[in-house]
């Protein structure tokens, strides 16, 4: 009621033990009742009396009055306080504001690049205002799409989240309310968001809980989103705060806006400036190559593309063909071709440009009624127009990369476009008169190599010189046509970078073959792919990457000769005009291929002319050096069968002087060393008829020979640290007719002289094979070689190129030892690149009428006989004589012919022993007169000739026995107790004829 009330009231009296009091008074001021607590713990109640709870109601009045005075005053203070720091928060805020516009106007006057801007406002937001994450989003107009994320420096992992949201925002619906966006919205709970659904999706894809969104504005188009994160807080955004952030939009789509007039600007002066480039450039330009790669490079500066193609209109086909294409700024070399269904060969037929901004699937399929065969962003095309006439196009795509082209882009495309038509066309008709030079160039090439030169390896290798000037071929061949075996022969190959699969002198059976259809029809044979090949090798040609592939007929005197052959790596490689100069080369061919044909046959027979007479005067030469060996053996063999007869009487007659015998054996094996050279020399003179010829395998020969070398070339050559390579290749071969130790001889002195050539270490091929009905075997080193001169000596007896290690009879006897084998040794050599002999014999050889001498182990025992012995040299005739009387023989001797013949009438002996070479009457002569007197009395022919008579001869004349001087008297011994043998009557005398 408003009076001042004082209370009385009894607390707890705590029963029994303690008496307690307590006196509250209450405080009334106005509507306001502070309690007063007062305890004082006493035991007397009496002490509260009326005069004390009146004083104590006048202090509590007092004190009421003084406490709500204090707090008035307090609360006056507090606001004054309140409304002093709101002002300084405020002009603190104004000044922030103006600080940071002042930050941004600076930043924003400094760039021209709406990125450089954009991330300059970020890094202010960040700083100012204290933001976790700030970022911003291009809006995609035409594809309703977010693109190009930024974020500011310290926006840690936003900027990933960003692109994530751009690249899994698939609904262009939820974009769409965000595009036409013009005032500052924030994405928090209890704000309205700016669409259904899209507002919601935001927050959820960048994971936060409210974002302020500002559209940042070019040309009054919303084209940026600037996003400010404030967070995951619960608690309310300030308003001040978020007004604050808004009034960024403004300036900053100012500033954007500024770059995009200026970007603009700029890239319409740079396309001004690349066309007037282009304009001077290709108006200099010729060569068609140098203009498409100039064109690309200007266009590349102002609209860089992924993909670029110039593609030209092929003669009066409905086809586009790529002159120049480039992929990811590599240039594609494999050529694409644009017919009706693509937008290639849309533009060309609308003639005008086309530019597909989005959605490029379905414009794709609207235009062509087909699915594009790769997936594009943005696709830009424009013709190549020149008057009436609809040149080609140029195309630039984007892929994934890159900006989406624009109104500008096509109408600085076009520009250019106009432009390169004229500069293509003129291109072109200087191309083509280029080429029409080029052709007759090739033309005049081939037939004035053609008239100069017979020779088809040099006229093949000048025909693919002067076609790969205009015909892009990896593959070439010129054959020969031979009817009567119904074959190509391919005379020359060509492989660029490919296996060689055909190879020069190949045969080619002519049936199902296009060479043989362009044979009888005496016209190209072009096939345009693979699938046209129809031919044997077809898949072979199709493996090595040939593409299409033409035969032409080389025609003389109206008949097909043979074919040139080109295969391209191309499809559809061979142009129309490059077949017509084919064609013109191919018939100029004819004529100097057959023209070559005769030269290379006169060639060849000039050559084997050469080779027959060198081989003559070679023949001449030898059969001279042999006659006059021959000779000075005869005197040799005489001497010697003088000093090995007298020798080897001497050691019968003198069996106790140890001296003397020794003495004797020196004589007698020097007689016998003397007469083993002699007969190497008669050897050389290639006369010898007393050998019997057998079958001889002459891969066996050879494996011997390497077998017998094999510590030369490969144990002692270790030793020296010298190494050799030998190899063989034995094709199957026939046998031979031959001597096999001989053979096994001049096999040995070739490969050791071979060997000689290469002290250092090298390669040993031998070749056995055959040709004809013949059998070879060539031995190829990589010594030294041999000069001419010296080739022309290597058989010549004693002439040697070893020094004092070498004798010079080897290769003269290995000579010696083919002839007499009825074969023949060529040479070829060069210096510095080693040396092949070839040894050539005939196969399958006559070997009958051919029959061992008959030698028996043991001789019969001794008989004694009555002998005549006949000859000029005194010496062997007494020492024959000697011989004989000292077995018991009655020995008469005569010094000649003449006087033998006589002695034989008067003395009638059992056999006779007559010399070969005697004045007057021979030792045949002799042999003849003795079988006209008595048939059945035996003949021995000595002679110093070496065995060099031949056997029906001697027979003839009626010699039974040929020895060879000098003999051993052993061995006249043997001889003379196998003639004394009964022989049964009819015996056949040709059993009774042998050689010693």
């Amino acid at each position: 009621a408003g009076l001042n009330l004082v209370l009385l009231s009894v607390g707890l009296i705590a029963p029994f033990s303690v008496k307690e009091s307590s006196v509250t008074c209450g405080m009334v001021y106005g509507t306001y009742l502070l309690p007063v607590v007062l305890l004082d713990r006493i035991e007397r109640v009496d002490v509260f009396v009326n005069n004390n709870f009146f004083l104590l109601g006048t202090i509590s009045i007092a004190i009421t009055s003084s406490y709500f005075s204090q707090r008035l005053r307090f609360r006056e203070f507090s606001s004054k306080y309140e409304v002093t720091l709101t002002n300084e928060k405020l002009k603190r805020l104004d000044e922030e504001r103006s600080l940071l516009f002042s930050n941004l106007g600076d930043l924003i006057s400094l760039s021209l690049d709406s990125e450089t801007i954009l991330r300059s406002v970020l890094k202010l937001i960040e700083e100012n205002f204290r933001f976790g994450r700030a970022g911003c989003l291009r809006i995609n107009r035409d594809r309703q799409t977010f693109e190009k994320p930024i974020a500011g420096a310290g926006a840690g992992d936003f900027k990933k989240r960003l692109e994530e949201f751009c690249s899994s925002l698939k609904d262009p619906s939820l974009v769409a309310s965000f595009i036409d966006l013009s005032q500052p919205v924030l994405l928090a709970p209890g704000f309205a968001y700016p669409g259904p659904q899209s507002g919601r999706v935001m927050l959820e894809r960048l994971g936060t809980r409210s974002l302020g969104v500002l559209p940042l504005k070019e040309g009054g188009q919303t084209s940026w989103l600037l996003l400010a994160d404030y967070g995951n807080s619960t608690e309310k955004v300030p308003e001040d705060h978020f007004q604050s952030l808004s009034k960024l939009s403004q300036p900053v789509s100012a500033a954007l806006e500024k770059a995009r007039v200026f970007e603009s600007e700029k890239r319409r002066t740079a396309q001004l400036l690349v066309v007037h480039q282009i304009a001077r450039t290709i108006s200099s330009k010729l060569d068609i190559e140098q203009l498409f790669e100039s064109i690309y490079q200007q266009i590349s500066q102002l609209i860089p593309s992924e993909y670029f193609l110039i593609a030209l209109r092929r003669g009066s086909d409905r086809c586009l063909e790529s002159h120049f294409e480039v992929m990811e700024g590599k240039r594609r070399i494999k050529a694409s071709s644009f017919s009706a269904g693509t937008l290639e060969w849309h533009i060309v037929e609308q003639r005008e440009p086309l530019l597909i901004k989005s959605d490029f699937r379905t414009a794709h399929e609207a235009i062509t009624g087909k699915s594009p065969p790769a997936q594009a962003e943005s696709w830009l095309g424009v013709p190549l127009t020149l008057g009436s006439d609809t040149l080609g196009v140029i195309v630039l795509q984007n892929f994934q990369h890159g900006r989406p082209y624009d109104d500008d882009d096509l109408f600085f495309l076009t520009t250019i476009a106009d432009q390169a038509a004229g500069a293509i066309s003129n291109a072109r008709l200087y191309s083509q008169a280029q080429e029409r030079a080029t052709r007759l160039s090739v033309v005049n090439e081939v037939a004035r190599e053609a008239s100069l030169h017979l020779d088809t390896d040099r006229l093949f290798e000048t025909i693919n010189a002067q076609f790969k000037r205009i015909v892009g071929f990896v593959k070439s061949s010129m054959s020969i046509y031979y009817p009567e075996s119904d074959v190509f022969s391919l005379v020359n190959v060509y492989a660029e970078g490919i296996p060689a699969t055909f190879y020069k002198g190949m045969q080619v059976p002519a049936s199902g073959t296009v060479m043989k259809i362009a044979c009888e029809t005496k016209k190209p044979y072009y096939s345009r792919s693979p699938e046209q090949f129809q031919h044997c090798h077809s898949n072979t040609l199709a493996k090595q990457g040939i593409q299409s592939a033409i035969c032409i007929p080389i025609i003389a005197d109206n008949v097909c000769i043979g074919t040139l052959n080109f295969g391209s790596p191309q499809k559809d490689g061979f142009a129309e005009g490059q077949i017509d100069l084919l064609v013109t080369v191919a018939h100029n061919l004819g004529t100097a291929l057959k023209n070559a044909h005769l030269y290379s046959s006169l060639q060849q027979s000039y050559i084997e002319l050469s080779n027959a007479q060198e081989q003559l005067v070679k023949s001449e030469k030898l059969r001279a050096l042999g006659e006059m060996a021959a000779g000075v053996a005869h005197d040799f063999n005489n001497i010697l069968c003088a000093i090995l007869g007298r020798a080897q009487l001497l050691r019968q007659r003198v069996e106790q002087d140890p001296g003397i015998l020794s003495q004797l054996e020196v004589i007698e094996k020097a007689a016998i060393d003397g007469a083993a050279t002699v007969r190497r020399l008669q050897n050389f003179t290639r006369q010898r008829t007393d050998q019997v010829f057998k079958p001889v395998n002459l891969v066996e020969v050879i494996n011997d020979t390497l077998s017998l070398t094999r510590t030369r070339w490969e144990d002692a050559a270790q030793q020296q640290g010298v190494h050799y390579s030998v190899s063989t290749e034995f094709d199957p071969v026939q046998h031979v007719a031959g001597e096999e130790s001989e053979l096994r001889e001049v096999f040995t002195n070739i490969v050791l002289n071979a060997l000689d050539a290469m002290p250092g270490g090298g390669s040993l091929h031998i070749h056995v094979g055959s040709r004809d009905d013949q059998v070879f075997a060539s031995i190829t080193d990589t010594g030294y070689g041999m000069t001419k001169e010296v080739q022309e000596k290597i058989f010549d007896p004693f002439f040697t190129t070893k020094g004092k290690a070498g004798n010079g009879l080897g290769m003269s006897v290995t000579y010696g030892i083919i002839s007499r084998h009825k074969g023949q040794i060529q040479v070829q050599s060069e210096i510095g690149k080693g040396s092949t002999i070839t040894v050539i014999m005939p196969a399958n050889a006559d070997l009958s009428g051919q029959e061992a001498p008959s030698t028996d182990a043991s001789p019969p025992p001794r008989k004694k006989g009555r002998f005549l012995i006949i000859d000029d040299e005194a010496q062997i005739r007494d020492m024959l004589a000697e011989m004989l009387s000292a077995q018991g023989h009655e020995v008469f001797t005569a010094s000649g012919g003449q006087q033998g013949l006589q002695v034989f009438k008067d003395q009638l002996p059992d056999l006779v022993v007559t010399d070969l070479g005697m004045p007057g009457v021979s030792g045949l002569d002799v042999a003849n007169a003795v079988k006209a007197a008595n048939s059945r009395i035996p003949v021995i022919l000595m002679t110093g000739w070496g065995m060099t008579l031949a056997e029906e001869e001697v027979r003839k004349n009626g010699v039974d026995f040929i020895i060879s001087k000098p003999f051993q008297l052993p061995e006249m011994e043997r001889i003379l107790n196998q003639i004394l043998v009964p022989q049964p009557v009819g015996a056949d005398p040709k059993r009774r004829f042998h050689r010693h």
